[in-house]
């Protein structure tokens, strides 16, 4: 039978093509946007998971509109996540850069954050095949990539698109009554051991 680490593994994410980020990573100043909840005026995603349209001058409309304030500062790379396989689901950190170590978790909000570990493991997930909704984990994956999409194994709401601005970029939050967002998994290593950096 499998064990964790033989279930665990690397991968960048796409959105539509877009790779998958950490949108300050990728930007120069913090990112503030309309609160999906319209009794909450906004919401910080600067360390939220997400995806910028390239180049900055895409933006101009979004910033002249108010919509936004920040500036993109270069071209926006995919960020390489650690899937960390455990009985409860993959937690998520990330694999180099700025961000190295951390992991993705929930905010009370539902957006898919990243942070420093303290206390707290990352949030689980569960991974789905988006076609058909199906739990899977890397030994049901034969190749290396597939379409899924990730539900949080606490409340079972699955990773959806909320768009930036109109729609020129976009942050992933759990949503119930939502369809969940289709992510094209691209695994880089299998079988990788947690204490690797």
């Amino acid at each position: 039978m499998p064990d964790n680490q033989s279930l665990s593994f690397t991968a960048t994410l796409l959105v539509n093509g877009y790779p998958l980020t950490i949108l300050g990573e990728a930007t120069e100043g913090a990112i503030n946007v309309r609160h999906p909840d319209p009794s909450l005026e906004t919401i910080d995603v600067t360390q939220a998971l997400g995806v910028l349209t390239t180049p900055d001058e895409a933006w101009n409309d979004a910033r002249e509109a108010a919509h936004v304030d920040f500036h993109l500062t270069g071209d926006v790379m995919p960020t390489l996540f650690y899937f960390r396989h455990t009985d409860e689901g993959y937690r998520l950190y990330i694999r180099g850069g700025a961000h190295a170590g951390q992991g993705v978790f929930k905010s009370k909000y539902g957006v898919a954050t990243v942070s420093p570990i303290e206390d707290v493991d990352p949030t689980p997930w569960q991974i789905r095949y988006s076609h058909n909704n199906q739990p899977v984990t890397l030994a049901d994956m034969e190749i290396d990539f597939s379409v899924i999409c990730l539900e949080c194994s606490a409340s079972a709401k699955t990773l959806a698109t909320e768009l930036i601005a109109e729609g020129e970029g976009a942050y992933l939050i759990t949503h119930r009554s939502r369809p969940a967002t289709s992510l094209r998994l691209n695994i880089q290593e299998r079988g990788v051991d947690w204490a690797r950096g």
